[in-house]
């Protein structure tokens, strides 16, 4: 039987869940993938078109409609080509912010 937390423990947890949530650390995020094609043993065909259906996949995300629609795409338009024209386009804007 699981025990139950109690108000400080659960405020504690939220805490750091929340503190995690808004730090956006790119370097861990990147790692991870790289950990995790690592020991699928994906080779690099095998990773672009993983990486490739991520983007697609989260370009076709309600959120980021208004970003395909903006740019006259629909779903059937998220081509290799468009996909990678849209990554770009955000990439390039991404890059002028961190500077």
């Amino acid at each position: 039987m699981a025990k139950k937390l109690n108000h400080i423990q659960e405020k504690k947890i939220n805490e750091f869940i929340k503190k995690r949530s808004e730090r956006k650390d790119l370097d861990e995020i990147q790692q991870a993938f790289i950990d995790s094609i690592v020991l699928n043993g994906l080779n690099n065909k095998e990773v672009a078109a993983l990486l490739f259906a991520v983007m697609r996949n989260i370009l076709l995300m309600n959120g980021n409609k208004p970003i395909i629609e903006h740019l006259g795409l629909t779903e059937k338009d998220m081509t290799i080509d468009n996909v990678q024209l849209v990554q770009k386009i955000l990439l390039e804007e991404y890059l002028k912010d961190v500077k």
